[in-house]
């Protein structure tokens, strides 16, 4: 019985450590500052006129 117990709480252990391992890692992977780098915010600043005064238009994806 207390071979099961002390497996048990070992498996949880090492079941804890893992999953809080793979969080850490996965949650350093999604910062969410790197989407802001990558895609940035658009502003209304950026739908400003050109220098002919002509305003670029935004592209519906």
């Amino acid at each position: 019985m207390t071979l099961w117990l002390v497996t048990t709480l070992g498996f949880l252990m090492f079941l804890g450590m893992a999953g809080g391992t793979f969080i850490y890692f996965f949650r350093y992977a999604m910062e969410p500052k790197d989407s802001i780098r990558v895609d940035p915010l658009i502003r209304d600043s950026d739908f400003s006129s050109d220098a002919d005064g002509n305003a670029p238009q935004q592209l519906d994806i």
